[in-house]
């Protein structure tokens, strides 16, 4: 499919005239075609507006995944007004700074969380109206969804003229670092990122992607929503993403494409092998960063292509390895500038005074991109101080190989100054990652990195039925010892009894592991004293 700048809206109509009849969502194992779902959004469109919904409009939507969820969204987008989708995993203080600082008017939410929008519309001054999915009527303190549609028609009548470059959603950083931060991108920004994406992949109007990601997020939304729309495809959406039924459910509904993550790769690695293993209808996945072995064993053992591809809140999309492209794919790397429209993805890697690096040299990794964000929601000191002159300052450290390939190294803050060396927790956790008994890995510093001496501390979950027993530290010691230079490998291991926390994707939360406890050393094996703390 050839790529228009039109809005979302317009998207889905163009679709729907299109390929009215073809099936478009796949939901519990209902169909849902292109023209029907233009025809529900229309419904929603008109009931939106009759509760005051215009363009301009900020939106919430805490919402799981569901028809309703994409019926929202683009009714939103053909209205004119803001999307704020929201992570339903937070906290009610944290939900409600989100929802206060997008200035939300409207939510629109299930009965699962009713009770928890209404707690957080006590702090959010703009909050006026509560819309709840699943209720049997409205009253003084919130709106029935039903109601909402009841006798609204299935045609629309554009109101005030929507533009490709207007703001359509504020979607909030995970905040592993700090408080949240309203990432706002226009039409164009999404429907070039869900575009790119798909491409890279060679997805067509017959092919089918399947995603158990929350649409709150941007990988289920822009990219397996969107970027399926944005090339006349379909989408099967799971409620949530279950590891051990992946394929079945691929097998089940002809799935022909997924997004995935490595975590989840060494997850399915470690199941017994089926012979059903390989006997799929999946032809590619896209992955996130991820370890070369890895990723190679698991196309190997499902007989699937795998597509690399780098992005950020910021800028959906940034990098990745066409499967039709000229350049190889070449597993482990984040690829090369994605070839995206309506004008080309640029990818530097720069030293700090903003240089260009030689190749196999590591610096920060800076993006200018049509998919790159207009700016941080009401925080223009922090837009200024990451996009300069048009390029997004990522915070990333990667390095070029002759190629031009680009590889990913580490989160900048993430670099750990060990005696004047750096040392990249990416590779050392790759490294221990490697050993068959361990499950999970987090590498951090511990120490001071004004004074460059910090150290190196792993915390580690065992797999299921192993123990320090069974998996000394002494062994992790000597597999580092095997691949790593002496002062990268980690001083303190830490067996954790439960899981590594994570944000939404797959990735690891570093400030929650730092937060855990005081003195993160305790109760640690020390390497150099030899002995458990």
């Amino acid at each position: 499919m050839k790529f228009e700048s039109i809005t979302l809206g317009q998207l889905l109509e163009k679709r729907a005239l299109e390929f009215k009849n073809q099936t478009y969502l796949i939901f519990n194992d209902r169909e849902i075609s292109y023209g029907e779902l233009d025809q529900t959004v229309n419904r929603v469109v008109n009931g939106l507006v009759r509760i005051g919904v215009k363009k301009g409009t900020h939106v919430n939507l805490h919402l799981q995944n569901c028809p309703e969820f994409l019926y929202t969204v683009f009714a939103l987008a053909k209205i004119g007004a803001v999307l704020n989708p929201t992570n339903l995993n937070l906290t009610g203080n944290e939900l409600g700074y989100i929802i206060g600082h997008a200035d939300a008017q409207i939510s629109i939410t299930s009965t699962a969380f009713k009770d928890l929008i209404m707690s957080c519309k006590a702090v959010c001054k703009n909050l006026e109206k509560i819309v709840v999915i699943g209720e049997t009527h409205s009253n003084g303190d919130t709106i029935c969804w039903d109601e909402i549609l009841e006798n609204a028609p299935a045609d629309f009548t554009p109101g005030e003229s929507v533009r490709v470059d207007d703001t359509f959603v504020i979607m909030y950083t995970s905040g592993t670092t700090a408080l949240p931060k309203g990432v706002m991108l226009s039409h164009e920004n999404i429907i070039s990122a869900g575009y790119s994406w798909m491409w890279a992949a060679g997805f067509t109007p017959k092919d089918r992607t399947l995603t158990g990601f929350p649409l709150f997020h941007a990988n289920a939304l822009y990219f397996s929503c969107i970027g399926s729309m944005a090339h006349g495809g379909s989408f099967v959406l799971l409620e949530k993403l279950s590891i051990t039924g992946l394929m079945d459910d691929c097998r089940k509904n002809k799935v022909t494409h997924f997004n995935f993550s490595g975590p989840m790769m060494g997850m399915m690695l470690g199941q017994s092998e089926d012979p059903k293993d390989c006997l799929n209808p999946v032809r590619v996945v896209h992955c996130a960063i991820g370890n070369e072995e890895l990723i190679g064993s698991w196309c190997q053992r499902y007989q699937i292509e795998a597509v690399m591809a780098y992005n950020l809140t910021e800028c959906p999309l940034a990098t990745t390895t066409p499967i039709s492209g000229p350049n190889p794919v070449k597993l482990g790397s984040i690829g090369w500038p994605a070839p995206s429209v309506p004008f080309p993805t640029q990818v530097r890697v720069v030293d700090s005074n903003g240089n260009d690096a030689p190749a196999g040299v590591t610096g920060e990794i800076i993006v200018r991109s049509p998919a790159l964000m207009k700016g941080y929601y009401k925080d223009t000191e922090k837009t200024a101080e990451t996009v300069k002159d048009g390029w997004l300052y990522t915070g990333d450290a990667g390095w070029c190989d002759p190629d031009g390939c680009l590889w990913f190294s580490d989160r900048i803050k993430d670099v750990i100054k060990v005696k004047g060396e750096n040392v990249s927790s990416l590779e050392v956790e790759d490294v221990i990652a490697a050993h068959p008994k361990v499950a999970e890995v987090a590498v951090i510093a511990v120490g001071h990195a004004a004074k460059a001496d910090q150290e190196v501390l792993a915390t580690i979950v065992l797999a299921e039925g192993e123990s320090a027993q069974t998996v000394p530290p002494e062994q992790i010691i000597e597999l580092c010892n095997k691949n790593l230079a002496k002062f990268k490998v980690p001083r303190y291991y830490d067996y954790r009894d439960k899981p590594i926390p994570r944000i939404i994707g797959g990735k690891v939360s570093k400030k929650d592991i730092r937060k855990e406890r005081q003195d993160l050393t305790r109760g640690c094996y020390d390497l150099r004293k030899e002995k458990w703390l």
